[in-house]
């Protein structure tokens, strides 16, 4: 469940089901889901804001861009609704975007949106020097390198098919 502090106590926030994820966006809100229901938290309130088709995995935003992973599809928050974006292949865990990269890890792929008529690419198959094959995990950091937490450690990927392992990179 999930629960804000009042001052006194904690108050338990009425939610359907299993909190998935807490991510806070630009503008202070906090957004949570539980199963296909997205909410927002912001003063202690907490408001059913939209359901979707599917049940809501993941959330990323870079600047006022931000968006929703569901099993099967990434949504977008365009003119204060989730609107779909995209559809998944493949099923999805955990979405990152940076600046105009946005990138889906699915099972068994790490896919990025390319080109001019954007498509999902696979990046992991073809690739040399990724010293793993199960992806758990995916963010960016603040100068656009895409960091990636695998089954044998952390991987930081450039986006021009350089794999570099953490473990010999000053940390």
């Amino acid at each position: 469940g999930l629960a804000y502090f009042n001052g006194e106590k904690f108050v338990p926030a009425e939610l359907d089901g299993v909190v998935k994820f807490l991510c806070k966006d630009s503008s202070g809100a906090v957004w949570t889901a539980c199963g296909n229901k997205v909410y927002t938290c912001k003063k202690n309130k907490v408001k059913k804001f939209q359901e979707l088709d599917g049940e809501a995995i993941d959330f990323a935003q870079y600047g006022e861009t931000a968006y929703l992973l569901t099993e099967e599809k990434l949504y977008k928050l365009t003119n204060g609704e989730w609107v779909f974006f995209r559809g998944i292949d493949g099923i999805g865990k955990k979405v990152a975007v940076f600046d105009d990269m946005l990138y889906v890890l699915a099972h068994n792929a790490l896919l990025a949106l390319e080109g001019k008529r954007p498509h999902w690419k696979n990046i992991l198959p073809g690739y040399t020097g990724m010293p793993a094959c199960t992806v758990n995990d995916i963010v960016f950091d603040e100068m656009g390198y895409l960091w990636i937490a695998t089954d044998e450690g952390l991987l930081i990927y450039d986006n021009n098919s350089y794999w570099a392992d953490s473990s010999v990179v000053d940390l």
